[in-house]
This record gives C-alpha cells, structure tokens and sequence, in this order.
C-alpha cells in the first residue's frame, strides 16, 4: 500500500513530540527543513486520493466529520508548546497530500520565504473557525430588505425592457 504525507500545518521548528493521532490512526510528527517544519503523518494514499476524497464528501459526510475533525485536533496540538504557550501556525487546508517526502521538501524548499513572512506576521495570533448555517431563501429576502444596494439594483432591474 504506498504512503504519502497529509500536512496539517507549517511552523517554526520546535523538539515537541506529538500525542494525538491523524487523521489515518498513525502518529503525527514534524518533518523539519531548515527552522521550518511541517507538521504530517502517514496516510494511505488508496484512502486519501483526491478522488477518493471527493467521493466520501459527495457520499459519507460522517467520514468527512469524522477526518476534518481530527485535522483539526492535530493543528490545535501543533499550536501549543510548553502548556499554555501559543505556537504561530500556517494551518493547510483539509486533504492536503503530498505523495513523497521528496515532493514535500521541495514544496518547503519553493516557499519557504513566504512561510517565514507569514509566520513572522502572525506571530502571537491565533486561528479562530467559525462555522455559519443559514437558510438561503430567508438570508436572501433579508438583505433585500435592509440592503439598499440591493433595492437600487433590483428597481434598476426591474425598469429595463
């Protein structure tokens, strides 16, 4: 079964070893590059394949869940050092594979200026998510209601022959 390697997030490099599982049931660990490291674990890539992903999204959303939050668990450990010290992160976004080692480095290697950029520029904050449910028929007759871009551009519409 070939291996790849699901990123979870950039950071600057540390010695912390890692608790929680990924999202394949394997360890997490740190592959470094220069005082950079990524932070992985092994997954299958028959399992995490693009395909195979877009499948499970249109097909078992418990699956989905089930991964994204692990994903999540892992960049949550990744920010911490030392108990309550926060770690600046470049979270990735979910199902972010590399197929080799190799092609990881190289990635590192190819952006590593902008990863330091942007660790220096979020150096002290933290990644929030906030998820938002709505219906979209009723979200639609509000901003309807209350935009007045919205009214000015539905009369304009409404005047055209």
């Amino acid at each position: 079964m070939d291996k790849g390697f699901y990123l979870y997030c950039i950071r600057a490099k540390t010695n912390y070893k890692f608790s929680a599982q990924g999202i394949d049931g394997d360890k997490i660990f740190a592959i470094p590059y220069q005082n950079l490291e990524a932070v992985v674990s092994e997954v299958s890539l028959e399992e995490f394949g693009s395909k195979e992903i877009q499948k499970k999204a249109q097909e078992d959303l418990g699956w989905i869940k089930e991964k994204a939050q692990l994903h999540e668990q892992a960049v949550e450990e990744a920010m911490k050092k030392n108990g309550d010290e926060i770690l600046s992160i470049i979270p990735m976004k979910f199902g972010t594979i590399f197929k080799s080692k190799e092609s990881l480095e190289e990635t590192l290697k190819k952006h590593y200026d902008q990863f330091k950029e942007s660790l220096k520029k979020i150096e002290g904050k933290q990644e929030w998510s906030v998820k938002v449910y709505l219906n979209r028929k009723s979200f639609e007759e509000e901003i309807k209601k209350s935009s007045p871009v919205v009214q000015e551009k539905e009369k304009e519409i409404a005047s055209m022959s």
